[in-house]
């Protein structure tokens, strides 16, 4: 199973609810493509909310369940989803992702060392950054950490 860091560029340019987010991807990225396969592991980022666009949130993780050439608004390939093994996180409340950015080695081992905005550079070669065992981790402990958070909150 590999893991790869995308980024939804457009995600608050985008028409409709950003709390109805579907749990499937589109690329126009033909290595993405040839690289994911079912199982694999999409980490799906965005800036944080108005006011705190210099600040990154994890959006969403997405167990791919397929991947086919299907043109759709947001790209020719289409990757679906498995509902059952994906999770669609909370933006409201979510701190800065960014230190943790800066924790992800990848896959070709060269970290992002931008700050701000700027990260997004970082993040569109290929249109995704394929990340190592490490770095799931880390970003899987992140998504625990927040589910207790909001459990926390939810019980006050």
């Amino acid at each position: 199973m590999a893991n790869f860091l995308v980024y939804w560029q457009d995600f608050w340019n985008d028409p409709g609810d950003p709390r109805e987010v579907k749990g499937n991807w589109a690329s126009n990225s033909d290595v993405l493509f040839d690289r994911a396969n079912p199982g694999d592991v999409f980490w799906v980022v965005i800036t944080g909310p108005e006011g705190k666009r210099d600040e990154w949130r994890l959006l969403a993780r997405l167990v791919i369940t397929g991947k086919a050439t299907k043109a759709t608004r947001y790209g020719r390939y289409f990757f679906p989803g498995d509902p059952e093994r994906s999770a669609v996180l909370p933006i409201v409340g979510q701190p800065d992702l960014a230190p943790i950015l800066w924790l992800l080695r990848f896959e070709g081992k060269k970290p992002i060392r931008a700050a701000g905005r700027k990260i997004g550079k970082s993040l569109q070669s290929f249109g995704f950054r394929a990340l190592d065992h490490h770095d799931a981790a880390l970003l899987a402990d992140y998504i625990q950490v927040l589910q207790l958070n909001v459990s926390e909150a939810d019980a006050a």
